[in-house]
């Protein structure tokens, strides 16, 4: 997901999330898979470049409202639990 001209955000298998500060020339961990207790992530999307979101398997919804330095597990839809969250 690209936010704007430099930033740049990836998410990847084992639930890992990446930041690029410089349209992708570098890239920093913001997620080692712990938050999304290491399931496969599909897709993420930031509002502005604080709020942003990503989701994938086993219903994983995670959160963030400061630029990806931290990351919340929110619950997504109950009658989704086993199934793979595809886009946000």
């Amino acid at each position: 997901h690209v936010v704007d001209q430099y930033n740049v955000w990836l998410v990847t298998s084992g639930g890992y999330i990446y930041k690029s500060e410089d349209l992708g020339a570098t890239w920093t961990t913001k997620n080692a898979g712990v938050v999304s207790a290491g399931n496969d992530l599909y897709a993420i999307h930031f509002m502005d470049t604080e709020n942003g979101m990503s989701v994938g398997e086993a219903n994983t919804v995670l959160r963030t409202s400061d630029g990806g330095t931290t990351w919340t597990d929110i619950d997504g839809p109950a009658a989704e639990t086993g199934n793979i969250a595809l886009t946000c």
